[in-house]
């Protein structure tokens, strides 16, 4: 075996050597922004498994629905700064990005007013007193990641991911211990609190010592109307997409007690890490199509990966569907092993959500964000009008909220699908094989763990 080795190194480099510049720099960012996601989800799987030692659920039922409102406001805010950099012939220009700054800065600003402002509001709405200090601290939040260096976006402009896997990495290993360490000091939701604003304010000093050095905050009138005119189409988007993406963690602890929302946040949360393999692919597939010739060269790039995640990565999701509950069963402490249920089925959730990100990416590239906006008022409508039956009138409470969740990233990508494909922007192939994955994993997970 050992002779074949240099074999097979000399046969890959061929093969790299034989791609053209952009695919090699595709898989490169590829590469580096998986391996960076890869060492957190093994730091933040040993950083849960140890704080469901020293928590209890209802510290997570309390942090969950303040992260989601604060989270719910920068997408009330969104206007597409950083794919607006990645997407400009302007973009490394010190002039735009340094008017992409300010303006970040000023949108921080009131982002952090209105967190302060909920923090007198939602405690009683919720009727869960806790909760107004804990969104009292959050919101600097907002504050501290609109100062982190904007030269970042330059970075995933160029798909250099090497620095921003330097920059997560080590955010990562300086706030996972101090939450470690503040959850056995505190024993209560403000480890989780204090650990979050450690791994930000670390974030935003790397940000500054690794990226290159950071534009003059400027106010250039022409950048402005270009950020507005792209930003538009962005916000009106991540107005509803918020709205749909933050619903159950919003209006749950409405519904639910603080240890039931605990038990689903902790879910959440581990899906969620699942999630963002997705997301990093994507972004780095959007950067791949600003290098692809408008026309038909993109549209059959963005064909060819939609085929690609049909047939090689959703078979992998529904085994890891099925596999999760086991899996959190065997890992975590008894009180939190209603979540292992919610898991699997959020998990479920993926599949659909791998084909609509590579199409939504596809459509903000060509300015066509409408199209997914669309489809998040359909997917929203059902979600909101069913949440109840799923969550009080059948009963399911916790698990209800995970069946909405699959339940509307199904509708929402089978509404925007329909929609490119009656534009002719589409395959219906690749939502078909995603909706027949879907019921195939939902099924055999609540075949092989409802009680």
């Amino acid at each position: 075996m050992i002779p074949l080795m240099p074999r097979a190194f000399a046969a890959g480099r061929r093969f790299l050597l034989g791609l053209s510049t952009d695919a090699r720099a595709g898989l490169s960012g590829l590469g580096w922004s998986y391996l960076t996601h890869g060492l957190q989800l093994v730091l933040r799987l040993g950083s849960s498994l140890i704080l469901t030692r020293l928590l209890l659920p209802e510290a997570y039922g309390i942090f969950s629905p303040a992260l989601a409102a604060t989270l719910f406001l920068e997408f009330l805010s969104d206007i597409g700064l950083r794919p607006a950099v990645v997407r400009s012939p302007r973009g490394e220009d010190p002039v735009f990005l340094g008017t992409a700054w300010s303006v970040v800065m000023v949108r921080g600003a009131i982002l952090s007013t209105a967190a302060l402002g909920l923090a007198g509001v939602l405690p009683a709405w919720y009727d869960m007193p806790a909760l107004a200090g804990v969104l009292m601290a959050l919101s600097v939040r907002p504050l501290l990641m609109a100062f982190q260096n904007p030269t970042l976006f330059v970075l995933y402009r160029r798909i250099n991911y090497r620095v921003p896997f330097f920059l997560d990495i080590f955010q990562t290993l300086i706030a996972v211990p101090a939450t470690i360490l503040l959850a056995w000091w505190l024993e209560n939701v403000w480890a989780l609190v204090f650990g979050l604003l450690v791994g930000d304010v670390a974030r935003l000093i790397l940000s500054h010592l690794l990226c290159p050095p950071a534009p003059t905050p400027r106010w250039d009138r022409p950048a402005v109307q270009e950020l507005s005119h792209f930003g538009l189409s962005i916000f009106l988007n991540t107005l509803v997409y918020g709205a749909w993406f933050y619903f159950d963690r919003l209006v749950g602890p409405r519904l639910l007690t603080a240890a039931e929302i605990g038990l689903y946040a902790l879910a959440w949360g581990l899906a969620e890490a699942l999630d963002n393999l997705i997301s990093r692919g994507s972004e780095v597939f959007y950067s791949m199509l600003s290098r692809k010739a408008e026309g038909a060269e993109r549209a059959a790039f963005f064909r060819r990966t939609a085929r690609r995640i049909a047939v090689y990565l959703m078979p992998g999701i529904v085994l890891a569907a099925l596999v999760a509950p086991w899996a959190f069963e065997l890992l975590y402490p008894p009180k939190f092993h209603g979540a292992a249920i919610l898991f699997g089925l959020l998990v479920c959730r993926l599949i659909m959500r791998a084909t609509s990100q590579v199409q939504f990416m596809y459509l903000m590239m060509r300015s066509e964000v409408l199209l997914a906006t669309r489809a998040y008022v359909v997917s929203f409508t059902v979600l909101a009008s069913t949440f109840v039956l799923w969550v009080q009138v059948l009963q399911l409470h916790e698990l209800g909220l995970a069946v909405s969740s699959v339940v509307a990233m199904t509708t929402f990508t089978l509404t925007q699908t329909l929609q490119m494909v009656r534009r002719r922007e589409a395959s219906p192939w690749p939502a078909l094989i995603a909706l027949g994955w879907t019921v195939v994993a939902v099924g055999g997970v609540l075949l092989l763990y409802g009680r």
